[in-house]
């Protein structure tokens, strides 16, 4: 059997981890978060985080954030539209896609800077769709051709609709 042996980059040290997690859950304990989702909100506030503020900003205590990260699981397997699993996320495995939210494009037939249109996602997700390197995709551009209320959404349904592979992304509102 080949035993094969994964190279890795260390770019910061135990300390600067253990300082830059510390540093998070105080933002989260003492900043707070402003979130939108109101079932997200009370489901937080049932397991022991507090709210004040106007807008309301939720606190997520230091125990709290650490409980939760303990009934992680150690993996998660991702799966695409089809329902075969397209990576798993756990230990060393790296996994590529190929960004997010261009809001501009360099158009290669007319060398020019330009907005990218709806024809430019369906474009990036077809060739994301046959990219092997790829295991994931991403909504990698808004599209300028469609009202800025729904152009967020409307990257999602292209890429749902023309792409197989499982979605890196987030939506926004605008």
């Amino acid at each position: 059997m080949t035993t094969f042996h994964r190279p890795t980059l260390t770019v910061i040290t135990e300390q600067e981890i253990t300082r830059s997690l510390d540093e998070a859950l105080d933002v989260l304990s003492q900043v707070g978060l402003l979130i939108e989702h109101p079932m997200v909100v009370e489901r937080l506030l049932a397991a022991g985080a507090t709210q004040k503020g106007n807008p309301p900003r939720t606190f997520i205590a230091r125990d709290l954030v650490e409980t939760c990260l303990k009934s992680a699981p150690s993996e998660i397997k991702m799966y695409d539209r089809d329902g075969n699993e397209s990576m798993q996320l756990s230990g060393f495995n790296v996994h590529f896609d190929p960004g997010s939210a261009a809001l501009n494009i360099l158009d290669w037939k007319n060398n020019i800077i330009r907005k990218p249109t709806s024809r430019d996602a369906v474009e990036f997700n077809q060739l994301t769709e046959v990219l092997p390197n790829f295991a994931a995709q991403s909504t990698g551009v808004i599209p300028d051709d469609v009202p800025r209320e729904i152009a967020d959404r409307w990257r999602l349904f292209i890429a749902l609709q023309y792409c197989r592979k499982p979605i890196v992304t987030g939506t926004f509102a605008q």
